[in-house]
């Protein structure tokens, strides 16, 4: 079992989650494939890249930066490679849509100032609450994802019960941005 939660860790790291997101939003708002070029590039490649060297030169312990302490750099380093990314894409949605997520990553930032918070988590419910806002309300059940890395973070002890449950927030949080930017429920009629 713990190498089933293993894997589900992989599969749902951030950098991966970020990917497949903003890969259904681009190709279901039809919008060009630049913008999900510039995204992989800064939003995910970048910021998986700036994790694995900083293991392989030791300031980090591992690919998830398990530990508290190691995470300033590594998400002040990505935050840097969004910006980056939303000064070059094109489409006024996507530019709102990426500045919510550089506002929810330098929230992360500072709570991870104090407290250890999933970013398994809140990276998943957040992209899920995008979807369910892009793509309509038939695609609340995709929570389950969030469920499902939740037990699995858990189970592996890589979170407690509090840290899990504080990156949830960020869904609420989510959509609430969403609606002040869009001025709208659902950014599509459901």
């Amino acid at each position: 079992m713990k190498k089933l939660h293993e894997v589900l860790s992989a599969l749902f790291h951030p950098s991966v989650v970020t990917f497949i997101v903003f890969s259904i939003t681009v190709t279901f708002l039809h919008l060009e494939y630049y913008s999900l070029l510039i995204i992989t590039i800064f939003y995910s490649i970048i910021p998986f890249l700036i994790v694995f060297f900083m293991v392989k030169a030791k300031k980090v312990t591992d690919i998830y930066v398990s530990r508290k302490e190691e995470r300033f750099i590594p998400i002040s380093l990505s935050i840097f490679s969004y910006i980056i990314g939303l000064i070059l894409v094109k489409e006024d949605v996507l530019f709102k849509i990426l500045l919510i997520y550089i506002i929810n990553t330098i929230i992360i930032l500072l709570i991870t100032l104090k407290f250890k918070i999933s970013v398994h988590v809140s990276t998943t419910v957040g992209g899920i609450t995008l979807l369910v806002f892009i793509l309509g309300i038939y695609y609340i059940p995709l929570y389950l994802f969030g469920v499902l890395i939740s037990i699995s973070r858990y189970k592996l002890k890589a979170h407690t019960f509090s840290q899990i449950i504080s990156a949830w927030f960020l869904a609420p949080l989510s959509y609430i941005e969403l609606y002040f930017m869009f001025h709208t429920l659902f950014y599509v009629r459901t």
